[in-house]
């Protein structure tokens, strides 16, 4: 997969170990550095084919990273994923308010790998039409209602799901028979500003797992040692009119 990349990042140490892991990911990956909001935004002019922005949020300059945001929303629907130390709620809130497409704490992305998984996701599901899921899921005769918010076993008979659990179910069901890192999911499950992380997916994950795979020899969620999960089945979708 052909991808430019954009790191807008002012640690120098971190940044390069990170273009360094993007760059060894596939011959075709290109990766431009911005030490700044405004060497970012003039990149982003002069190279409309960027695929995607990897944006700090605490860039240590005169434009804070929510305000370069905002200057690019202007001009751009480029993919910009913020990567921040900052753990506090309402900052996520805002930069997803102001058109960030992720929102990624350095202390869950640990290692450069992690970041690039996840941004990988991130990318794929965007080429493949947005991140929104249909209205109307199907995988080996159980029903998902994305609208409503409900799920139907093989007998029709509604399961209840906790408003996580769902959320852990439409991140699977819109990426059929790709992994799903571990972090790609805390991260959309909005966990990385919790203690544990980590535990607290493995929480959802087993209660969902349980209601999935409860008269099934194989399961539906598939580990994959050291990498993440794989959602097996096929999954059919359509649209309301």
């Amino acid at each position: 997969m052909k991808i430019k990349y954009l790191l807008v990042e002012d640690n120098e140490a971190f940044r390069n170990g990170l273009a360094n892991e993007l760059s060894r990911s596939s011959s075709t990956t290109e990766v431009l550095f911005a030490d700044d909001g405004e060497e970012a935004l003039e990149k982003l002019h002069r190279e409309p084919d960027i695929d995607i922005v990897v944006l700090d949020l605490t860039l240590n300059t005169d434009m804070y990273g929510l305000g370069v945001l905002s200057r690019i929303r202007e001009f751009s629907d480029v993919i910009v994923v913020m990567l921040t130390s900052d753990k506090a709620p309402e900052r996520q809130t805002e930069a997803l308010e102001r058109g960030a497409d992720g929102y990624m704490y350095k202390s869950t992305f640990k290692r450069s790998i992690q970041i690039r998984r996840h941004l990988e996701t991130i990318l794929k599901r965007h080429r493949a039409g947005g991140k929104r899921t249909a209205d109307y899921v199907s995988f080996e005769g159980w029903a998902v209602d994305a609208v409503s918010r409900r799920l139907r076993n093989p007998d029709g008979a509604d399961v209840t799901l906790s408003p996580r659990e769902f959320d852990l179910l439409l991140a699977f069901v819109e990426n059929p028979q790709i992994l799903m890192t571990q972090e790609a999911l805390i991260d959309r499950l909005n966990m990385g500003a919790g203690k544990n992380p980590q535990a607290a997916l493995s929480r959802v994950l087993s209660r969902l797992r349980k209601k999935l795979d409860k008269d099934r020899r194989h399961p539906f969620i598939r580990n994959v040692y050291g990498q993440g999960f794989t959602f097996t089945p096929s999954v059919r979708s359509e649209n309301r009119p």
